[in-house]
């Protein structure tokens, strides 16, 4: 499966065509910049899609889309490159939290607890800096390891406690997927949206990321959230990914 997704990848990237199933869909752009233009053009309205009556979400990647400078993915070297979010891209990030409101979510692979290697510590600071500096509510989605889910986990079992019970609890750790919370926080953001159930085959999942030979197999994490939010909450979901390119 891997193997035939990997060539699928080389073939695309040599072609530079775009790929699209019943529910998939993948357009090749040359920037982050461009597939916001893109994106705002679907539907041709200057209104966000929430004033349009759509329910939509986009995911954004960190590497290759809002950090263009491809050096800060590379082992050991990273520690020698400042991280930097350039205005442009600021720019058009704010144009898309304009178009999806409260529906625009950064999801990475980059961990928390990583610094050695990858130096990830100091890239999810720029990060989470940049999004403070945002007009919006912009949640990053950290450690979701895309390329095979359901296998980075998370201890959820003192996620409803207080402080001071946290402090008491000695039970065993209770483990989930860490891309459950990504799922859940979809689902109820378009389940509060959806009006009826007619609504449903509105909804489409935007995604920005960038085209990496590390990551051949793109549709598969999003394929397997669109599964779930069909399991869990009901909803048809169509794919539209904007793989950047250089």
């Amino acid at each position: 499966m891997i193997e035939n997704d990997f060539n699928t990848s080389l073939t695309n990237t040599k072609e530079v065509n775009n790929e699209t199933t019943n529910d998939y869909q993948e357009i090749f752009v040359d920037s982050f910049c461009v597939a916001v233009d893109k994106i705002s053009e679907d539907g041709n309205s200057e209104y966000s899609f929430v004033n349009r009556g759509e329910t939509s979400v986009v995911l954004v990647d960190i590497d290759g889309v809002l950090i263009t400078n491809n050096m800060v993915k590379l082992p050991v070297i990273s520690h020698f490159v400042q991280p930097v979010i350039e205005q442009e891209v600021t720019d058009s990030f704010q144009k898309l939290v304009n178009l999806f409101e409260d529906s625009v979510i950064i999801s990475t692979n980059r961990s928390t607890n990583e610094e050695g290697v990858f130096n990830s510590k100091e890239v999810l600071k720029v990060a989470n800096k940049f999004v403070k500096g945002i007009d919006g509510n912009v949640p990053i989605f950290t450690n979701l390891f895309k390329q095979i889910p359901n296998l980075t986990k998370e201890d959820i079992s003192k996620a409803y406690l207080s402080k001071e019970a946290k402090g008491e609890y000695v039970e065993r750790a209770l483990n989930r997927p860490r891309e459950q919370s990504l799922l859940h926080y979809i689902g109820k953001r378009l389940s509060e949206r959806i009006p009826n159930e007619n609504s449903l085959d509105h909804f489409t999942l935007y995604s920005i990321e960038d085209l990496s030979i590390a990551s051949p197999n793109r549709k598969t994490f999003l394929k397997h959230l669109a599964k779930e939010l069909k399991k869990e909450y009901g909803i048809d979901v169509n794919i539209k990914n904007y793989v950047v390119k250089r």
